[in-house]
């Protein structure tokens, strides 16, 4: 019955286990810190799927919330994963997503207060060379795409009544009259 019940460590896991016995090394969890005056220089982590790097960032997170006077931090979070655990209203958070019911209203068109304004929204939303180094049919659709758009950043939409409501926002056939009207009104 002897050593049945056990099964015997392999030479290795002996070796370890008398190597950290004898140095007195015990394996515990550390909280990896970033020196203030170093964490506004870039950061990058590199690791394997679930080898950390999001446990990382949620330390970081933490030492900044802790601090008081309390400290903002900008958090681009495509997944969402880290607002389940930090975002805290009460705190002042803000969420930046247009598809998340918290996130304040915000329209492209509320950016465009002159006709240069019209422009760079739509060379920004719509990039690339409009000159005659490309081919004349993608600079036509391009040029074409842009004007679109800009015509489209004259609507001022308004923010929906609730965030899961869109009965405010215009349907297909009301902003296609609304183009034509103003089309055939420049003519």
């Amino acid at each position: 019955m002897r050593g049945r019940l056990r099964p015997k460590k392999s030479l290795k896991a002996r070796m370890v286990a008398s190597f950290r016995d004898y140095f007195g090394f015990e394996e515990k969890p550390t909280w990896i810190r970033i020196p203030r005056r170093e964490e506004t220089q870039h950061i990058m982590l590199l690791g394997d799927p679930g080898s950390g790097k999001s446990q990382t960032i949620h330390h970081f997170l933490l030492q900044i919330a802790a601090r008081q006077p309390a400290e903002a931090a900008v958090i681009y979070d495509p997944a969402c994963e880290f607002i389940k655990r930090h975002y805290d209203p009460k705190r002042g958070d803000i969420i930046l997503n247009p598809l998340d019911a918290r996130s304040p209203y915000w329209s492209p068109s509320t950016e465009v207060r002159a006709l240069t304004d019209k422009k760079m929204v739509a060379e920004s939303f719509l990039p690339g060379k409009s000159d005659t180094a490309q081919a004349s049919t993608s600079t036509f659709f391009l040029k074409a795409a842009r004007a679109i758009f800009g015509r489209m950043m004259e609507f001022k939409s308004t923010p929906p009544s609730t965030r899961t409501s869109f009965r405010r926002m215009p349907t297909d056939r009301g902003l296609v009259s609304w183009a034509c009207s103003r089309i055939s009104a420049k003519r």
